[in-house]
């Protein structure tokens, strides 16, 4: 399953993201900003991290997950 976060840099959202990762799933992810330790963490599990916020990260995906921090204005959501 092909999945992206919105907002994936806290704590919830990058653990959360690392084990979609480790049960086999495709995992993209964007947050407004990103720093260590969050960005390293999804780096090294595999995961796909861009920085801002674009209506094209969301195509082409099965699911979306939104941080409790999205606003309903953000493009991907």
């Amino acid at each position: 399953m092909k999945i992206h976060m919105i907002a994936a840099c806290g704590v919830g959202m990058s653990a959360l993201a690392t084990l979609l990762r480790a049960a086999g799933h495709t995992v993209t992810a964007s947050d407004e900003q990103a720093y260590p330790p969050a960005s390293d963490v999804l780096r090294d599990a595999g995961v796909k991290l861009r920085i801002g916020w674009d209506a094209a990260h969301v195509r082409n995906v099965d699911l979306v997950v939104c941080g409790n921090a999205v606003r309903r204005t953000n493009v991907e959501a």
